[in-house]
């Protein structure tokens, strides 16, 4: 799919996270469709781990028991003791999640939105630290099957949670995440909706700073 992440671990493995619904279904994933409407083909789990020779050696992601995947996940990053952090940028996105260098989950920070009946969810108070819109506020798809109307209806905008800067319980689109150099800490740029970086304690998962 999409490639929209990519971290390199301290072995020099590559971690990739791409968009599995940017494919056209009835043309290019065929054989994922229940039943089968072709014989080709079949997109690959979320995330990638590549050797420093190119060779695929492991995939793994998506939904699962205990944590929510973002529905448009958007940054992926290796932290000093071989975990893997992605965060996304989707209108409800508002976690980030953990994972053990193999893929096992290991916690989610934050809780994702659940759309109502308006399309925006009513979790998160409005955002008195930023009024303006960063880039991608709408949480709006890249290009592929998001572009003929997305998760939020035919021909409709998706539904997005309110900015909300202030917040110490959950993102407004994480994209980007950094560590100190003892893995103590995570630095997390927050700007789908947010205008913020979040500081969170790694052991813990909780946001000290913003």
């Amino acid at each position: 799919g999409s490639a929209v992440g990519l971290a390199v671990d301290a072995q020099d493995h590559v971690f990739v996270v791409h968009r599995i619904d940017s494919f056209t279904a009835r043309t290019e994933t065929g054989a994922d469709a229940d039943p089968p409407i072709g014989t080709c083909c079949k997109s690959a789990p979320p995330v990638l781990e590549f050797d420093a020779d190119g060779k695929l050696v492991n995939s793994w992601g998506g939904p699962g028991q205990g944590y929510t995947w973002p529905a448009i996940p958007t940054g992926i990053a290796v932290d000093p003791k071989g975990n893997v952090w992605i965060a996304g940028s989707g209108g409800m996105d508002a976690q980030v999640l953990v994972f053990t260098h193999e893929g096992k989950f290991v916690r989610q920070i934050g809780t994702a939105g659940a759309a109502g009946g308006s399309g925006r969810a009513g979790r998160a108070t409005a955002d008195t630290a930023y009024q303006g819109v960063s880039p991608g506020a709408t949480g709006a798809p890249a290009a592929g099957r998001g572009g003929r109307g997305g998760r939020g209806g035919r021909g409709g905008p998706p539904p997005s949670m309110p900015p909300n800067s202030a917040s110490m319980e959950m993102f407004g689109g994480a994209t980007r995440i950094a560590f100190d150099a003892s893995g103590a800490t995570a630095f997390i740029a927050d700007g789908a909706r947010n205008h913020r970086v979040a500081i969170v304690d790694a052991m813990s998962g909780k946001i000290t700073k913003v």
